[in-house]
C-alpha cells in the first residue's frame, strides 16, 4: 500500500513533472460542487472513457490534508475559505502508478469564498435630526466587498453600507439588511426599532385616514398642551388650512394621497408633518350600458365607469334567472321575451371601494321582417308590412342604397307600398330600412336595420 503521508505524495507528484498532459482526452476527474461559500461538501468522480477499464489503483489528495485509495471517494468537506488543488494519481498497479504519468492535478479547482454576515448596530443621532437613526453594518472581513440592500420600514431603502435614515415621525419600524459578495455569499438579518416622539413635539391624530371617493377627516393633536397654545396653523394638503387648535372637519373629495402638517406658536424648528396621512381612492361608479346584437334575445353589457389604472377590479353581474359573471364585459342571453329583467352590477377594488348601481332591461321576442316585397297589384304580398309588440310603437324609416330618406311612418303596424311618402312610386331596387321602438318607458328599447328588396 502506498503510504498517505503528505510528504511521500509531494515526492511522486515531483517525479513527474508533466503529470496529466497525455491523457485528458482519456481520463480525468469531475466535482458536483467546485465553489461555495464559508463550506461545501464535495463528491468527486473519476472519469474513464478507455475502451478497457484497467485502472484499478488510485491515490486522491484533496489539498485539504484528506486522502482517498478508492475510485469513488467519499464526500469531502472543505470548511476553511481558499483555493484548493485537487490530484489524482492513477493506474492498473501499484508499479504502474509508480512507473507511469497517470496523473491529473487541477490547480485551484475547488474554492471556498468567505461567508458574509449582515448583522448591524444603530444609534440615535439627534444632532441630525430627532428621528434620524445612523445605520452601520458591523466590521468584518471581507464586508467591504459587500453588496447592501436596506429596508427601513417604512417604504424607504438604500444600498450604501452604512447610512443614516430620518424617519418621518415616531413608530415601531423593522429594519432588515441583505448583504452578498461578489461570489453569490448572502446574508440577512433584521431588527424592531422604536421611536418616541419628544415630550415637546405635537402628534398629529386623524379620525380616519381613507376614504372611497370622499374622505371626512376629523384632527386633532396630542401630546400638547392647549393652554400653550398661543398660535396655530394646520395645512390639511388638499387646499385648506386651519388657524384652530380643534378644527372642522375636513373633506377631501379628489382621489390622492395628502400631507397634514401643523405648526405650532410659529415655531418652524418644532412643526410636525405626516406624509401621504390621508388616501381617498377613486371610487368606480358601477355605469353600464346594454346594446342588442343581430340576435334578438342576446345583449352586450359593459361597465362603463371611470376606473383607476393603478386599482384592480373585480365585477358581479347578477341578472335573475341568468347566470352572474365577473367579467367587465358580458354577453347574456336572456332566456324569455316580452319580460322585464333586473339588472345588478356590483365593482369592487383592491382597496375595498364597492358601488352597485341596477336598471330594468326589456327583452322583446323576436321581430320577424321580409326581406322582399312586390308592390304590382296583383294581391300577393304588394306590402312591406311591420306590427309592434302589444303597446309599443315602432318608427319605420326607409332609405336608398346612397342614403337618402325616402319614407317614414310610426305605428302599431306600418304598412308600405313602395312609395315615398310624398306618393312617388320608387323604381325596383334594394333599400335599407330601420325600425326602432317608441314610447315613453326608456326600458321598451328595440332597434332593427336591414336591406329590404322592392321588385315589380
Amino acid at each position: 500500500m502506498i503510504s498517505k503521508a503528505p510528504i511521500v505524495f509531494l515526492i511522486l507528484a515531483l517525479m513527474l513533472p508533466f503529470a496529466g498532459i497525455a491523457q485528458t482526452s482519456t481520463y480525468d476527474i469531475s466535482a458536483d460542487v467546485t465553489a461555495g461559500c464559508d463550506s461545501i461538501k464535495v463528491k468527486f468522480t473519476f472519469i474513464d472513457n478507455a475502451l478497457e477499464d484497467t485502472i484499478h489503483n488510485f491515490f486522491w489528495d484533496f489539498g485539504n490534508g484528506e486522502s482517498s485509495e478508492l475510485r469513488d471517494p467519499p464526500i469531502v468537506s472543505y470548511t476553511v475559505p481558499a483555493p484548493y488543488t485537487v490530484t489524482l494519481l492513477f493506474g492498473s498497479s501499484i508499479e504502474n502508478m509508480l512507473e507511469s504519468d497517470l496523473t491529473i492535478i487541477k490547480n485551484n479547482y475547488i474554492t471556498v469564498y468567505p461567508t458574509i454576515k449582515a448583522d448591524f448596530t444603530y444609534t440615535d443621532t439627534t444632532e441630525i435630526g430627532y428621528y434620524a437613526i445612523s445605520f452601520k453594518h458591523k466590521d468584518q472581513p471581507y464586508s467591504n466587498a459587500g453588496i447592501y440592500a436596506w429596508d427601513f420600514g417604512d417604504g424607504e431603502t438604500s444600498a450604501d453600507r452604512n447610512v443614516i435614515h430620518n424617519y418621518a415621525g415616531p413608530g415601531t419600524y423593522t429594519v432588515k439588511l441583505a448583504v452578498s459578495t461578489l461570489y453569490g455569499c448572502t446574508d440577512s438579518s433584521k431588527q424592531v426599532i422604536t421611536l418616541a416622539a419628544p415630550p415637546d413635539i405635537p402628534l398629529i391624530v386623524a379620525s380616519d385616514t381613507f376614504g372611497c371617493g370622499e374622505a371626512r377627516v376629523k384632527f386633532a393633536l396630542d401630546n400638547v398642551d392647549p393652554g400653550t397654545v398661543t398660535s396655530i396653523l394646520w395645512d390639511f394638503g388638499n387646499g385648506t388650512t386651519s388657524d384652530q387648535v380643534d378644527p372642522d372637519t375636513v373633506v377631501y373629495n379628489t382621489p390622492g394621497y395628502f400631507d397634514v402638517s401643523v405648526v405650532i406658536n410659529g415655531d418652524q424648528a418644532h412643526a410636525v408633518s405626516e406624509e401621504r396621512l390621508v388616501h381617498v381612492q377613486l371610487l368606480s361608479p358601477a355605469d353600464f350600458t346594454y346594446a342588442e346584437t343581430a340576435d334578438y334575445d342576446t345583449y352586450i353589457l359593459e361597465h362603463t365607469g371611470v376606473t383607476d389604472p393603478s386599482a384592480t377590479y373585480r365585477y358581479l353581474w347578477e341578472i335573475h334567472d341568468v347566470d352572474t359573471d365577473t367579467t367587465k364585459q358580458i354577453t347574456v342571453t336572456f332566456p324569455a321575451p316580452d319580460t322585464v329583467y333586473t339588472v345588478k352590477l356590483t365593482v369592487s377594488d383592491n382597496f375595498g371601494c364597492t358601488d352597485s348601481k341596477e336598471t330594468s332591461l326589456y327583452v322583446f321576442s323576436e321581430l320577424i321582417v321580409q326581406n322582399v316585397f312586390t308592390p304590382n297589384g296583383d294581391n300577393r304580398n304588394d306590402f312591406f308590412t311591420v306590427s309592434s309588440y302589444g303597446s309599443t310603437p315602432l318608427a319605420l324609416k326607409i332609405f336608398t342604397r346612397s342614403g337618402s330618406l325616402v319614407y317614414e311612418a310610426e305605428g302599431y303596424t306600418i304598412t308600405w307600398d313602395g312609395c315615398t311618402s310624398w306618393g312617388l312610386e320608387l323604381s325596383q331596387g334594394i333599400y335599407y330600412y330601420v325600425l326602432d321602438a317608441i314610447g315613453d318607458n326608456p326600458d321598451k328599447r328595440f332597434h332593427k336595420s336591414g336591406f329590404i328588396y322592392l321588385y315589380r
